[in-house]
């Protein structure tokens, strides 16, 4: 599949679902609304970018289908590209000031599944999906 050709595709979904599962919701139900309010700003407006990844997998599927419509593909991917860095850009300017302001610890941000795994799962999950 073309998901095994682009490992970005695994790291940006392992990303994903720490932010999606564990950043936002802290940051969603903070009881400062100065908080709150812009995070939600943040969810609504920056929150499709992973499925525009997907749908562009979805849509290519297949390193050959990427061949055969190589300016169709290159075109999909130069937006989603920009759209992702326009999302890198405003999480350094404005999430993550949002993060240290509500003051979360890494520990925080795991998701309810590495709750319970080591440093060294963690670890392993991550390059699992930067291995994809």
């Amino acid at each position: 599949s073309l998901h095994d050709a682009l490992p970005i595709c695994g790291a940006l979904l392992v990303h994903q679902r720490m932010e999606n599962d564990a950043l936002y919701p802290h940051l969603l139900s903070h009881g400062d609304p100065s908080i709150a309010g812009p995070a939600r700003a943040l969810y609504d407006d920056l929150g499709g970018i992973y499925q525009q990844f997907v749908e562009l997998e979805t849509s290519f599927g297949t390193p050959q289908s990427v061949h055969d419509n190589l300016l169709e593909y290159g075109a999909a991917l130069k937006r989603t590209l920009r759209r992702l860095m326009q999302r890198m850009q405003r999480e350094d300017a404005e999430l993550y000031p949002l993060v240290a302001r509500a003051n979360l610890t890494p520990t925080d941000l795991r998701t309810p599944d590495e709750s319970s795994m080591s440093v060294a799962e963690e670890r392993a999950r991550w390059q699992r999906g930067l291995a994809r």
